[in-house]
């Protein structure tokens, strides 16, 4: 994918929507395509990332790609493992300057949660392989400062297991238990 943008559309490649004060950032592997394209998080209409956020109580409604701004509004923040790429999580690497990257910024924004939307970035991110994460909140030993690492199921369309299991349950799991803080 080419790093040619839509006119006036955000640069989704070097802008991760995060600060201070945050209870989520949610991380995916890269930008998809066609996100890359319109310079929106999650712009796919075959990914369910904005309908699991509002049906799993993180927002009020269901949020358009386009206004993705709006979750700091709801103390939440997006950004991406790999900056530099674009498409298909299986076609994406990420370096050790990825990973240093994401690692000094969850450092400094200090958010209570960042949370791996899949395992593909968690697992780069961890270093540890794919088979050997479960869903949910991470061993403490991959804290960062005050920040817990959780990893939910891929909102991703092409995520062929979704309807498998109840993935959507993960999610209102994280939900549930930064309410009840």
């Amino acid at each position: 994918m080419s790093k040619e943008l839509l006119p006036d559309v955000p640069d989704v490649y070097k802008n991760a929507h995060i600060t201070y004060n945050l209870e989520v950032v949610f991380c995916g592997m890269a930008a998809g395509e066609l996100s890359a394209k319109v310079g929106g998080y999650y712009a796919n209409k075959n990914n369910k990332f904005w309908n699991i956020l509002s049906g799993a109580g993180f927002t009020d409604k269901i949020i358009k790609s386009c206004n993705y701004e709006e979750v700091l509004e709801y103390h939440l923040g997006l950004t991406d493992l790999v900056k530099n790429q674009s498409g298909m999580d299986k076609k994406i690497d990420a370096t050790d300057n990825d990973i240093e990257i994401l690692k000094n910024n969850i450092e400094k924004l200090q958010p209570k949660v960042l949370t791996f939307n899949g395992k593909k970035s968690a697992s780069a991110f961890l270093n540890k392989n794919k088979k050997k994460i479960s869903w949910g909140e991470q061993e403490n030993k991959y804290s960062i400062g005050i920040t817990k690492i959780w990893v939910l199921p891929s909102t991703s369309g092409v995520n062929t297991v979704w309807k498998k299991y109840n993935h959507e349950e993960e999610w209102n799991k994280l939900y549930q238990k930064i309410k009840n803080k």
